[in-house]
């Protein structure tokens, strides 16, 4: 009987068999080809461990658009029998379902069914145990669009994965981290902030942020619905701040965000102004009309609603009071949710101000004053006004006990094993790069001879090397005039003051040792808090 041939261009893509369980990097190969070969299957099999049973990962990316479709199979030929088919753009996801079913734990259970979004068919992830059972599941909703980039690192310092928080949300994020047993740092940055968590075998062990330190971290975290993240496989950190589980701290997290949201909804903002509604209101009135809340300290809340005047706004009366997120959310929204308060955009004192006529400020005089501390050359603020502005800064510092931090910063252009000068085009292109990322009062500048310096106020050393790595990834992004970006090497000292030292010259040089024993380690920055000898 005839029979026609199979098309060639319909036939799955078969990649040669895994002697062991699958790896990330096959999932992402794997689905690269797939993306290359639309509206053909392309076929990942290894063998369960302990077991001669195979399995088969199939992916596809469908003629007619959409996300690729994922089949996972036991058995082979006529005999297989599908486990699951998800379709999403989430390859961490996937890796993690294929995992968790390789070692067993995604035996069903009818009575607790958790179905993640993309499930199309197949049996469902359920009942699962450890900290799989705990990652919650139903928090996945990661979008179908682009999906985020990983890739091999050429050399230390470069990200190994990377992509959007509007594709995958902080929640889904963290998770992916942790289900994979992922070592290393992540780095999340938008424009207003930026965060970093340490994860040693997908245990989340240290986060530090603008302002906050370890579990509070994640709970302003998870409020995030744009930015950037970087992660940098195997970078470690000897500091443990993190105490809690990170599914608690997730659950928490999202409480939290939709607290936010009912509060923004009704049109708060830090610059609004909070009076009470009934001045005469008794104390066991106020806590009849709070009962049923969400869970908030009594006294916290109390003291909280007795403050408010209607003379400060909402943003100075948080700076005042040094409360965090978790305390004065739940906070805010019981007492709008018990109409305790009303909100306005102006303050219950007369403006002093408003029969004075604004002095005009010469911004054409102040412009020239400026110019006249660059460089001509570059553009660049000279070494010596930076010793001035370092000496300002110091003054302040002691005054007020505030804290600060340098950067020294080496540019250089690397061919093979040949080092010389970056060319001044693409040093013009570089200072435009860390202008877009750096704060308007951080300085930047020359540093003696041939390095450059940034001055960070009210910046703690972690900050500045969050910002380090958002610099570093800015100017890896692509070309500059007359220089690839492949071909730029750059290495950061960073120390702080009172952090790391008191007197200003060894605080140059602490940043000076830092950026040296960068470069002899090939890594990007060095903080001289983790330099265990100087280098020589």
């Amino acid at each position: 009987m005839y029979r026609p041939k199979k098309e060639p261009a319909n036939q799955p893509i078969v990649i040669p068999k895994l002697d062991r369980l699958p790896v990330l990097e096959d999932l992402l190969g794997a689905h690269q080809q797939a993306q290359r070969a639309e509206g053909r299957w392309v076929e990942l099999s290894w063998n369960r461990p302990e077991s001669d049973e195979k399995l088969t990962l199939s992916v596809i990316f469908r003629l007619e658009g959409g996300a690729p479709v994922w089949m996972l199979k036991e058995g082979e030929f006529r005999n297989a029998e599908e486990i699951w088919t998800y379709e999403t753009g989430d390859t961490g996801l996937v890796f993690n379902l294929t995992i968790a079913e390789c070692e067993g734990l995604a035996a069903a259970d009818n009575s607790a069914s958790l179905e993640p979004s993309g499930a199309i068919g197949g049996r469902t992830m359920s009942g699962a145990s450890g900290s799989y059972g705990a990652s919650m599941l139903g928090l996945q909703r990661t979008s179908s669009g682009r999906l985020p980039a990983f890739s091999l690192p050429k050399e230390s310092g470069i990200a190994t994965m990377e992509g959007d928080l509007v594709d995958m949300p902080v929640p889904n994020l963290l998770q992916s981290c942790s289900m994979g047993k992922m070592t290393g740092r992540l780095l999340v940055h938008n424009n207003a902030a930026s965060a970093q968590m340490f994860f040693e075998d997908g245990v989340l062990v240290h986060a530090t942020a603008d302002g906050c330190l370890g579990d509070d971290v994640i709970l302003e975290l998870v409020a995030w619905e744009s930015g950037k993240f970087y992660f940098y496989r195997d970078q470690k950190s000897t500091e443990r701040s993190v105490q809690r589980r990170l599914d608690g701290m997730l659950m928490e997290g999202l409480t939290l965000l939709d607290q936010s949201r009912t509060i923004a909804d009704s049109g708060l903002t830090l610059d609004s102004y909070l009076d009470k509604r009934n001045k005469q209101l008794s104390e066991a009135e106020f806590d009849k009309l709070v009962v049923g809340g969400a869970p908030v300290d009594k006294n916290l809340q109390k003291m909280f609603y007795l403050s408010v005047d209607g003379l400060l706004n909402l943003g100075e009366m948080l700076k005042e009071k040094g409360l965090v997120k978790k305390e004065w959310v739940p906070i805010l929204y019981n007492l709008l949710k018990a109409d305790l308060i009303t909100i306005s955009a102006k303050s219950v004192q007369p403006d002093k101000t408003s029969f004075l006529v604004a002095t005009p400020i010469d911004r054409i005089a102040i412009d020239a004053i400026e110019r006249s501390f660059r460089r001509p050359d570059t553009g660049l603020m000279s070494y010596p006004h930076f010793q001035f502005m370092l000496e300002q800064e110091y003054a302040r510092c002691q005054l007020h006990r505030a804290q600060f931090s340098v950067i020294v910063i080496d540019l250089w252009r690397q061919q093979g094993p040949t080092m010389s000068p970056v060319p001044i085009s693409a040093l013009k292109e570089i200072f435009a790069r860390i202008e877009s990322v750096k704060r308007k009062l951080d300085v930047l500048a020359h540093f003696e001879a041939l390095s450059y310096a940034m001055l960070l106020p009210h910046t703690g050393t972690a900050s500045a090397a969050i910002l380090a790595y958002r610099i570093r990834e800015v100017l890896l992004a692509s070309a500059m005039p007359g220089l690839p970006s492949d071909q730029l090497a750059l290495a950061c000292g960073i120390a702080g003051m009172p952090e790391d030292c008191r007197e200003l010259g060894l605080l140059l040089s602490a940043a000076k040792a830092s950026k040296q024993a960068a470069q002899m380690n090939s890594t990007p920055l060095v903080l001289f808090k983790d330099l265990q000898k100087l280098p020589v």
